[in-house]
């Protein structure tokens, strides 16, 4: 069978990707976002773009509108005048000093400006109770990344021309809400951090490289400052600390075992005032701590007075860094999301000794590259959350806040699709696909292609069984169950959702709140259920187990019956 032979027996257009190959290339064809698209055709007719800030979930046509306004403001020269950078994949301040300065740079052809599109601006962070190294290197503190100072604090970091620590400012960053996946090590630790954030592997020159966490695979190896750092685990309750115990509490215990227990912690700064000090490796080291006269003065750190100075000053080259192997990585929890912004490099430390990034660096070089290009680029920056950008930023773009898709929108894109395709859908089918995107056309259309190749017809079966979402009507059948006394059936139903569909927690909760109003209760009734199913989620995100506080709320509905 010829290659044509097997083009015409195959459906028409099955092996592409769909969220491409019906993506609008006109504001125009853009469906659902009326308000929006009418703003920015005005600046496509007057051909006088501003900076622009797109802000909004996933899925509801904020790529696709960059796109849409290069192709009609450039014509058939749109991608030589048009720039998409994904700060998930290429996140870094040489991105933003090196690829951006370069397009900008460049000829434009006889416009009058170029575009640079940066997607998912706002993607790292970590949990909350996440432990971070806070202090000077010379005397490290543990710190849950939620009570790190607003304000900013010293926090340990690292010189990427020497590997060695060195100390530096932070603040904290509210980073809204995001997905977590536990990073699992050989020796046990592990990290919660998003897909997206970045931890640190080691090249072949001992030079220090960013791989993001869903970069990362079995047996890779990441760099490990968990001996340099002087960290522990504390001797009673395991938790990390900056000495043997991490509490009185647990020093009062922990002198019972003191006989028999002869370890000792040293500090990762050895060498004091001309003064060697043991590392606990039986060697010295060549880090000098910088002292001046601030140090004998009264106010701020002992070592190092008011001012955040480097802690350590080298002149060897690069020193070899440690690294440890990623034993696995899975899907943890959906909750709140917190960063670090850092005042002079781009990384800092948690806890237990692994590096990773942060992101005021780059968005700080992006807005002074925002400043220097204005008269030759504009930038259109995308976000889930525009809190997460930072406020000088912000004061130069034009802001858009994209909303949800309605259902009609989705419903209709739905049908013109399954007629270009060809495909039944059937009615139940089309409302599970409208229900399972949620107003996320991207996840619509994946979800009528991956539907499509199980069977010729496309229903609700299909549907909910490629997305992997409750039925509404499951939904809705466990918490009457709940309602109505009857504990043990409701549970049954959570359990059979959570383990053989596979449904995450937060996918629940998500699904309970939005069918809040379906069931037949009164207002009262009403609402001190939307305030239980709040809590749950608060405390789901804030990283609680998600069976435990999901049965907790339907035993709480049952004990009102």
């Amino acid at each position: 069978m010829t290659e044509a032979d097997t083009d015409r027996e195959s459906p028409t257009g099955r092996d592409e990707v769909w969220i491409e190959k019906y993506r609008p290339q006109r504001l125009a064809d853009i469906v659902g976002q009326d308000t929006i698209v009418e703003r920015l055709q005005s600046y496509v007719d007057r051909n006088d773009l501003s900076h622009m800030l797109f802000s909004g979930p996933a899925g509801i046509g904020k790529t696709t509108c960059s796109m849409a306004i290069a192709r009609e403001l450039y014509g058939d020269d749109w991608e030589e005048n048009f720039l998409e950078l994904n700060a998930s994949d290429e996140r870094g301040i040489d991105v933003v000093r090196d690829r951006i300065k370069s397009f900008a740079r460049t000829s434009f052809g006889g416009y009058d400006y170029r575009i640079i599109f940066l997607d998912e601006a706002d993607a790292l962070c970590v949990p909350p109770g996440t432990e971070v190294a806070t202090g000077y290197p010379s005397s490290p503190e543990v710190t849950r990344i939620e009570n790190v100072d607003e304000d900013g604090e010293p926090i340990p970091s690292v010189d990427f021309e020497t590997n060695e620590i060195q100390s530096d400012e932070g603040k904290l960053v509210d980073s809204g809400v995001a997905d977590f996946f536990e990073l699992e090590l050989a020796d046990g630790r592990t990290v919660l951090a998003s897909l997206t954030h970045p931890f640190f592997v080691v090249d072949e020159d001992s030079t220090l490289v960013e791989r993001e966490l869903r970069e990362l695979r079995p047996g890779d190896e990441i760099a490990d400052f968990k001996t340099d750092i002087g960290v522990s685990r504390c001797e009673v309750c395991g938790d990390w600390t900056a000495g043997r115990f991490c509490s009185i509490a647990c020093k009062d215990e922990g002198h019972i075992h003191s006989d028999t227990n002869n370890s000792t912690r040293f500090s990762p700064i050895r060498e004091r005032n001309g003064f060697c000090v043991p590392d606990g490796r039986g060697d010295c080291c060549s880090v000098r701590v910088r002292v001046d006269s601030r140090d004998m003065q009264g106010g701020g750190n002992p070592m190092y007075g008011d001012k955040f100075e480097p802690a350590l000053v080298f002149d060897g080259g690069s020193r070899t860094v440690q690294t440890v192997d990623v034993r696995n990585i899975e899907y943890s929890h959906r909750g709140k999301a917190y960063n670090i912004s850092m005042e002079g490099t781009p990384n800092f430390m948690l806890a237990n000794g692994v590096l990773t990034h942060n992101t005021s660096d780059a968005q700080s070089a992006l807005r002074r590259t925002m400043e220097q290009f204005s008269n030759n680029v504009r930038f259109i920056l995308s976000c889930n959350y525009s809190s997460q950008i930072i406020d000088p930023i912000q004061s130069r773009c034009a802001v858009f806040r994209f909303a949800p898709l309605s259902d009609e929108a989705v419903a209709e894109e739905m049908r013109y699709i399954a007629s270009e395709e060809g495909i039944e859908v059937t009615e139940d089918g089309m409302d599970a696909l409208v229900y399972a995107a949620d107003g996320d056309m991207r996840k619509a259309i994946n979800a009528l292609q991956a539907a499509s190749v199980t069977g010729a017809v496309v229903d609700e079966e299909a549907v909910y069984a490629i997305t992997s979402t409750a039925r509404p009507e499951e939904i809705k059948e466990m918490v009457q169950q709940a309602l109505d006394g009857d504990f043990t059936a409701s549970r049954s139903t959570l359990d059979r959702l959570l383990t053989e569909e596979g449904i995450a927690g937060g996918d629940v909760i998500d699904q309970l709140h939005r069918a809040v109003w379906e069931f037949d209760l009164d207002e009262e009734a009403a609402v001190r259920l939307l305030d239980r199913i709040g809590e749950t989620e608060y405390r789901i995100t804030r990283g609680a187990n998600e069976r435990i506080q999901l049965e907790a709320l339907l035993a709480s509905l049952a004990l009102d019956e």
